[in-house]
């Protein structure tokens, strides 16, 4: 699949708390954490029997856009040779409340801090978005 369907369903998202983001060559890797879904919990406070849910796993290799609340943009993709610095690191911690499905090309991630992450299915030849989670996973 290329693009981003206008039905498609990522409300396992919603909630979760962005907790790491890596860098290689090619991509921006973003992990939303799995939550403890059930556990029994001893009087000493250790957790027992603990069902977590599976973290998401996004890699991101098309463009990507990050504005602030006020719709700033305060870092995008770049050539790593024309970078100073990167700010996407402002997610780290906040939540994701909501996503939506801009175009075919874009999916909007929208944090708790009223920052929005644009990622853009510029390539029809190579996988610009990757997501994993559990025994999901969607290319576009």
């Amino acid at each position: 699949m290329h693009g981003f369907p206008k039905n498609l369903d990522l409300s396992y998202l919603v909630g979760r708390e962005l907790t790491y983001i890596g860098l290689d060559l090619h991509q921006l890797f973003l992990r939303l954490n799995g939550e403890v879904l059930s556990a029994d919990r001893r009087d000493s406070g250790v957790l027992d029997n603990v069902v977590m849910d599976a973290d998401v796993n996004i890699g991101i290799e098309g463009d990507w856009i990050l504005t602030n609340s006020s719709g700033l943009v305060i870092d995008e993709s770049v050539e790593h040779s024309e970078r100073k610095s990167y700010q996407v690191h402002v997610l780290l911690g906040q939540r994701l409340t909501a996503y939506a499905v801009v175009s075919e090309t874009t999916l909007n991630l929208l944090f708790g801090s009223g920052h929005c992450l644009s990622l853009i299915d510029n390539s029809k030849m190579y996988e610009s978005v990757t997501i994993a989670y559990a025994d999901t996973y969607i290319v576009a």
